[in-house]
């Protein structure tokens, strides 16, 4: 199976030259869920850093996402880089690789809507958070059914392993993307 990791040309360039943590790698640097975004999850949720990634190159479920209409959109503009670029990573799964999938609707869905009351948007941030950290399940054993599959791997990924899919503007891959649906 392959995984797919977006970032921009910047970041590439650093992992390339060593930069972070003086690793030619892609590293889990990003927490999958943040103290400040829910409360009461077990320990291992806070602590668990991980690589984002997707199951396809294009995947539809995020672009054409009708519950979701500017997912792609907003996962495209999180890539942070001055010139607008995008550059899409791959690498092969291997059984040695910690990967976990979940479902990234239960935040989105969080996310979509306001609460007025603080009691009932810390009880409702938090149990999105839950739910979304509870539906992983090993990369060898989703069967396909999430509404937003998010591909984490908790291990780093050597360059050796990693292939360039492409690089271009952002705007490129939000145009092409979103002219499919």
């Amino acid at each position: 199976m392959k995984a797919y990791h977006y970032t921009n040309p910047h970041k590439w360039e650093s992992v390339q030259l060593g930069l972070d943590h003086c690793l030619k790698a892609l590293l889990p640097l990003r927490r999958v869920v943040l103290p400040s975004c829910a409360s009461g999850l077990e320990a291992k949720a806070y602590r668990t850093n991980a690589l984002f990634c997707l199951l396809e190159a294009q995947p539809s479920s995020w672009f054409a996402n009708k519950e979701f209409p500017l997912i792609w959109k907003n996962l495209l503009e999180n890539i942070r880089s001055f010139q607008g670029d995008v550059t899409l990573l791959s690498f092969n799964l291997t059984s040695e690789d910690t990967a976990y999938v979940l479902d990234r609707a239960h935040v989105e869905r969080y996310l979509n809507k306001s609460y007025i009351n603080d009691d009932v948007n810390n009880f409702k941030r938090t149990k999105a958070y839950g739910d979304y950290w509870s539906s992983r399940v090993s990369f060898s054993e989703y069967s396909g059914e999430y509404c937003l599959p998010e591909l984490i791997v908790l291990n780093e990924i050597p360059i050796k392993r990693i292939s360039v899919e492409w690089s271009g503007p952002k705007i490129s891959v939000l145009e092409d993307m979103l002219f499919k649906q």
